[in-house]
């Protein structure tokens, strides 16, 4: 292995090449919203056989459910984060 005895020597050039990525980089900000809105019914087509079924699937009944789940999960989220933050706090 002669090459790990070999004397290193840095290149010449350290210069990096630093690109502006702000007019390139466009981020949708409305993407994802939490609005406390539940969404519109979505009409679903099925076709058997041919014969077509139109439908429409409401989301109401989950929103009605996780609406009523959420103080429990925000609680029992907060009560784990104070306990990471009582052992951290115990570890000095």
């Amino acid at each position: 292995m002669d090459w790990t005895q070999e004397e290193h020597t840095p290149p010449e050039d350290t210069n990096v090449e630093v690109m502006d990525l702000t007019d390139t980089l466009k981020i949708d900000k409305d993407r994802i919203s939490f609005n406390d809105q539940c969404p519109v019914p979505e009409p679903v087509s099925v076709t058997v056989a041919g014969q077509t079924s139109t439908d429409e699937l409401d989301y109401q009944p989950m929103c009605d459910f996780f609406s009523r789940l959420k103080p429990f999960v925000v609680s029992i989220l907060g009560g784990f984060g104070s306990i990471l933050m009582i052992a951290g706090g115990r570890r000095g």
